[in-house]
């Protein structure tokens, strides 16, 4: 079921994020672009998720100068893509950051330091829905109303905020959410549930936006997706609607509520001390660096007795544009993965590949494919796919295909790149040659031609398209669906027609993923 039920809710705003990120050391890796090259300081060391004292110790650092030594700047050389020289403090954008995370409310985040920091406009809020009966609108007792992780009201005086814990600094697929409950609303409008479940990156995808214009840094291209599922015996629904009373009824018979987003866009440096946002970050490292001069300063002088009011750290918290929706979730499908038949930018290695009668796989390669605003090549992101059978049960009645983090973005401003149309097909045995597969359309997804705007439909419906059996190119059964793989292919204008997502055989996901293990006594550190 999954994203192909209804009714559905669509929220969107952004994500808030403040790690400590003095286990970045990403000035001193291979870049893609540039041979390998020597890390200018390696003040972390990955492979045991600690302080690197060995290399530390030979700049003369120990635990009394640590927080001194870290705001000096230090030139970082020809490191790479980082040319011309740039200078830069150990501890790069965050120092003081303590791995809370949440949606922006009017509540949240607290903005410690206004004159050097700032947030997004908006809060994170439901501005859509479709109800039960496959209705959109944009107007109900529930529009409006906000999405947030560790209410107040769940938490009382302990209240504290949810954090994305890294479990492996050298596999970013590993961090995780940790949060203790889930609110969609108010207490007078909605509902609630504890989070049973923790949240993991999926779809961590690198490409998501093309940042032509520059003004996206770091990861800031990247986008990844969150899911968690609430079982339906613990949820807390709160005042009464129409549309609560649907949610509800689809919640009980399915078994809970499913709650997924995409994070996207990332924004390192807000506020007017830190100037208009580009690609070139460090006119924004060499500013928050001289806040923590001057945070240290105050700090020494607190120490020494000299002041009384005891000094608060720079906190310089990102933030990411935000995707989401919430509907019903069956018991046995994923919690913390998106579910349905998932296509993916590859063809997964040692799987069979639907041979053909001269023994040679069938399923089609994925391509890159060039925007229509031109640039070079770029793969898709995944998606899923999930079918809907009619009363019969052995015919379609619509599928839904979730897009959520599929088309990458043109610029830093959210508009997409356009690729003409984008299809789904599926691949059917040639009634000449029943051994032969044959790529059959089934119907269009996106629709970038003739000025139509793909990221206004992306928006109503945080990704997700619903296509009725009706407005299929080629009607197939169940059973066809069922037993013959998908793919997306991109018909750019002017280009020719390209695979860039296929189904693989067998696609297998786990409901949990790597945990951090700290063994005291190991020689060799946590492990």
């Amino acid at each position: 079921m999954g994203s192909s039920t209804w009714p559905r809710l669509y929220f969107a705003g952004h994500m808030y994020w403040n790690p400590s990120t003095y286990n970045n050391n990403d000035y001193g890796s291979a870049d893609a672009a540039d041979p390998p090259y020597a890390n200018p300081l390696p003040t972390y060391d990955a492979e045991r998720a600690r302080l690197n004292w060995p290399w530390l110790g030979q700049q003369g650092v120990n635990v009394a100068n640590f927080r001194h030594w870290s705001t000096e700047l230090f030139d970082l050389g020809d490191a790479g893509r980082h040319k011309p020289p740039r200078k830069l403090a150990p501890p790069e954008w965050n120092f003081f950051g303590g791995n809370q995370c949440g949606f922006v409310t009017a509540a949240r985040p607290v903005i410690e330091q206004p004159e050097h920091f700032s947030r997004p406009d908006g809060t994170t809020t439901v501005h859509a829905y479709t109800d039960a009966g496959g209705e959109y609108s944009t107007e109900g007792d529930w529009v409006g109303l906000e999405v947030q992780f560790n209410t107040d009201a769940h938490l009382g005086p302990f209240s504290t905020e949810a954090k994305l814990i890294d479990t492996n600094p050298k596999a970013p697929f590993t961090s995780q959410i940790f949060a203790d409950d889930f609110r969609f609303g108010t207490p007078s409008a909605g509902f609630s549930a504890p989070v049973s479940h923790r949240l993991y990156l999926r779809w961590i995808y690198f490409q998501r936006n093309l940042n032509t214009d520059k003004k996206l840094m770091i990861a800031g291209i990247a986008s990844t997706v969150f899911q968690t599922a609430f079982p339906y015996d613990a949820i807390s629904w709160n005042g009464g609607s129409a549309l609560q009373g649907e949610l509800r009824t689809a919640a009980e018979r399915d078994g809970g509520v499913l709650l997924q987003f995409a994070a996207y866009d990332t924004m390192y440096f807000s506020g007017d001390y830190f100037g208009p946002q580009d690609a070139d970050q460090f006119p924004g490292m060499v500013k928050i660096r001289q806040l923590y001069v001057d945070y240290v300063k105050a700090w020494d002088a607190y120490r020494r007795g000299e002041t009384t009011e005891r000094p608060a750290p720079p906190c310089n918290r990102a933030y990411s544009r935000v995707a989401g929706w919430i509907g019903a979730w069956r018991h046995g499908e994923p919690i913390t993965v998106p579910g349905g038949r998932v296509l993916l930018p590859a063809v997964v290695p040692n799987q069979p590949q639907f041979p053909g009668p001269d023994g040679k796989p069938q399923l089609p390669e994925p391509q890159p494919v060039v925007p229509a605003q031109g640039g070079p090549a770029v793969p898709f992101g995944n998606a899923t796919v999930e079918a809907v059978p009619d009363s019969t049960g052995e015919n379609i009645e619509r599928v839904t295909v979730n897009l959520i983090s599929t088309i990458p973005e043109w610029d830093s401003t959210g508009v997409r790149a356009e690729f003409g149309t984008v299809d789904l097909a599926i691949l059917l045995p040639d009634p000449a040659e029943p051994s032969k597969l044959v790529r059959t359309k089934l119907a269009t997804v996106v629709d970038d031609s003739n000025g139509a705007d793909y990221q206004a439909e992306y928006d109503r419906t945080s990704g997700l398209v619903d296509i009725p059996a009706s407005a299929f190119a080629t009607q197939v059964s169940v059973a066809d669906f069922g037993t013959h793989p998908l793919v997306l292919v991109a018909n750019p204008a002017g280009g020719s027609p390209a695979v860039v997502l296929t189904e693989n055989p067998l696609t297998a996901v786990a409901n949990q993923r790597g945990q951090y293990v700290d063994e005291p006594g190991d020689e060799h550190g946590p492990t």
